[in-house]
């Protein structure tokens, strides 16, 4: 037992005027089959060796012990999807409401009940992912009020900015993950670090480069190095399309914070221009790695966009590769 404060006050046991102790216990009890263990807190008489919780004590250890059910079954505590609510500056109505559920189950989450864990899925997505939560609020905005969607579009927007590349890596990184055959990824796990220096050091040395170039010089980059080292430098998977190879999730990939850029207009047609970074650290590169690239930039530096894809489209592999299907680096002609 523990002793958080002293009070004179009407003691709720003996109804007299004295001195209670507000104390904590560690408790253990049976919740949903489930044995948890858990603090309380109640009143305790002197006189009359009582312990007893009025109805505010009541709810808080009934929370205390449903919170450590949730932390024991992986569950989000009550006081994190209040946190969640927070940082997207909404209410526990109107989040109910984008998340297509009755108005009032926030609340009851955030009090007394238990989420399942269909629910608490949802919830950690939009907390790990305000991309996420922008598209639900978008989805949901006529569901909420004006204000209320100005307001947490702005909290997530800012959230999303803050941690934009942290998110956006994360997305590229899911959609390589389910790929387990080592001859399309060049025996090379992704490394994304790898792929911001590749970008950088092709936008320094083979200017004029734009998005369409830039996609089969990163392949010719891992292709060569793969075929005078045994593996590709940046572990990223090329996909055939009618312009040549293109590595999956290309334009995400040009987002990833480190990489600068502008969309451009040629011929009536929206490009991107990748721009040198001076400063730029090629800390990620081996020295080896440098070299497959300069190679690279040698051959096909001063090629424009048509002249590098008229190129790819003479590869073997490409040829023989099914349209937007993977292109393996062990049959490419040399």
């Amino acid at each position: 037992m523990n002793v958080l404060e002293r009070i004179k006050k009407q003691c709720g046991a003996c109804l007299q005027e004295h001195e209670v102790q507000t104390i904590s216990l560690e408790e253990t009890t049976t919740f949903k089959h489930v044995e948890v263990s858990f603090s309380s807190v109640y009143e305790y008489c002197e006189n009359t060796d009582i312990l007893s919780e009025d109805e505010a004590l009541l709810r808080t250890n009934d929370l205390s012990m449903k919170n450590a059910y949730r932390t024991k079954m992986g569950l989000l505590k009550a006081d994190e999807i209040t946190g969640i609510r927070g940082k997207y500056s909404i209410s526990q109505k109107e989040l109910s409401e984008l998340l297509g559920w009755g108005q009032a189950t926030i609340g009851r989450y955030e009090s007394h009940q238990v989420q399942d864990k269909a629910h608490d899925k949802l919830l950690r997505i939009i907390d790990e992912d305000p991309q996420k939560y922008l598209e639900l609020l978008e989805a949901g905005r006529n569901l909420i009020s004006k204000r209320t969607y100005d307001k947490s579009f702005s909290a997530a927007t800012k959230l999303f900015a803050n941690s934009g590349d942290q998110y956006l890596r994360s997305s590229i990184e899911s959609e390589y993950a389910a790929i387990v055959d080592g001859i399309y990824s060049g025996y090379r796990e992704l490394n994304l670090n790898k792929v911001v220096d590749m970008i950088n050091y092709y936008a320094i040395k083979a200017q004029p480069l734009y998005s369409v170039k830039l996609a089969k010089m990163l392949w010719y980059g891992d292709k060569y190095h793969f075929d005078n080292q045994g593996h590709a430098i940046s572990g990223l998977l090329y996909h055939a399309m009618p312009k040549g190879a293109v590595p999956r999730s290309y334009w995400k990939i040009i987002n990833l914070e480190g990489i600068k850029s502008e969309e451009v207009v040629i011929c009536d047609n929206l490009s991107v221009r990748f721009i040198p970074k001076k400063d730029h650290s090629f800390k990620n590169l081996t020295e080896d790695e440098i070299t497959s690239l300069n190679h690279v930039i040698e051959n096909y530096g001063v090629y424009n966009s048509s002249n590098i894809s008229e190129v790819m489209h003479c590869e073997d592999v490409y040829k023989i590769t099914q349209p937007n299907g993977l292109i393996p680096f062990a049959i490419n002609s040399k």
